[in-house]
């Protein structure tokens, strides 16, 4: 099972490829691949909460993180999952221009933004250039 510092260093560094200005849409409109190996949004939820474990590993690590840090972090994750619910039931949504123009987008890059800007997840920051916050 994955150690608490590699699963939220990665929670920290995926919300910073979400948050970031148009490194998703460089990607996965622009066809852009040396950004990331993130594709689509199938691929998003798939690395959060397949590969992460998010859903197993938020509640494993509570303890872990002060109650602001756990908090921010499972808004993310819960925003995440509306998109994907929203994502199931309408098909324009998986258009990615669509997805990333929404509302319910902005929510979820906002809500990654809120992670990266604690103070407890500085020292996982990855600090890229091409990827513009």
């Amino acid at each position: 099972m994955i150690e608490f510092e590699a699963w939220f260093c990665q929670i920290v560094t995926t919300c910073e490829l979400v948050a970031s200005e148009d490194a998703l849409w460089r990607t996965w409109v622009g066809g852009e691949r040396t950004i990331t190996s993130i594709i689509d949004f199938g691929e998003l939820y798939e690395q959060v909460f397949g590969d992460l474990d998010a859903e197993t590993c938020s509640t494993r690590f509570t303890s872990m993180t002060d109650n602001e840090t756990g908090a921010t972090i499972q808004r993310f994750l819960n925003l995440v999952t509306r998109v994907d619910s929203l994502v199931q039931s309408q098909p324009d949504l998986k258009e990615p221009a669509t997805l990333l123009a929404s509302i319910s987008w902005r929510d979820v890059r906002e809500a990654a933004r809120a992670v990266i800007e604690l103070p407890s997840t500085q020292k996982c920051r990855s600090g890229r250039d091409d990827i513009r916050i």
